[in-house]
């Protein structure tokens, strides 16, 4: 009679099985963030081992292979859960995804097709250029070693200490200078970081400068 009152919340995978976008499992498609589970016209499931290297909620760009084609696609982390010892399982939503793509991603699961996909042009990916640059938060390089890393982590925490330095901006640079601290002393965070940012420097962002104010009235 009141059956309702005892209705258990849905696991991520009944809300996974509800959604409008039937899903399959292929091997032709792949994305170095994690392995493909299943894939839809509307998200992805991924797989990996360690720590989850997203966050609930957070949009990443995604990369996504099939056979020689490439393509980056902006994505939504809706769910992430632990399915066995230190493996995670993330599920992802496309963001503002192209018809034409929607389309391939269908048709490679009904027929096994291979779309001809090209790189996402750069624009949707500037949205998501909140990445932080750790390496540059830093001042080292991408192939840095951990001592220069460490060395590099303690000049820029006594710079910025608030009770050393009484710049305002000094506490918020020394916030960002312990966050990337944290992510490239750990090899496991600082491979998936490298993994992620990889996308960001394939795709180049060009630094707008503001234009001088005596000089917008001729722009």
């Amino acid at each position: 009679m009141f059956g309702f009152l005892s209705s258990a919340k849905p696991t991520p995978q009944e809300l996974i099985d509800k959604r409008r976008y039937p899903r399959f499992t292929t091997h032709l498609i792949a994305c170095p963030l994690g392995d493909v589970v299943d894939v839809s016209s509307g998200g992805i499931r991924l797989r990996g081992r360690g720590k989850a290297p997203v966050c609930r909620g957070q949009i990443i760009p995604l990369t996504l292979r099939a056979g020689e084609s490439e393509v980056t696609i902006k994505a939504r982390a809706v769910h992430i859960r632990r399915v066995g010892l230190r493996v995670w399982e993330a599920g992802f939503a496309f963001v503002d995804i192209r018809p034409t793509l929607m389309s391939d991603i269908d048709n490679l699961g009904r027929t096994g097709e291979i779309p001809r996909w090209t790189h996402v042009p750069p624009r949707l990916i500037r949205a998501e250029a909140s990445l932080p640059d750790y390496y540059g938060i830093l001042g080292v390089k991408q192939n840095a070693k951990w001592e220069d890393i460490r060395k590099a982590f303690h000049t820029r925490a006594k710079k910025y200490h608030p009770d050393a330095n009484p710049d305002p901006e000094a506490a918020g640079k020394f916030v960002r200078v312990i966050e990337a601290y944290k992510v490239l002393k750990d090899a496991d965070k600082r491979k998936k970081y490298d993994m992620l940012y990889a996308d960001r420097d394939q795709h180049p962002i060009p630094v707008k400068h503001p234009i001088p104010v005596n000089e917008r009235r001729k722009h």
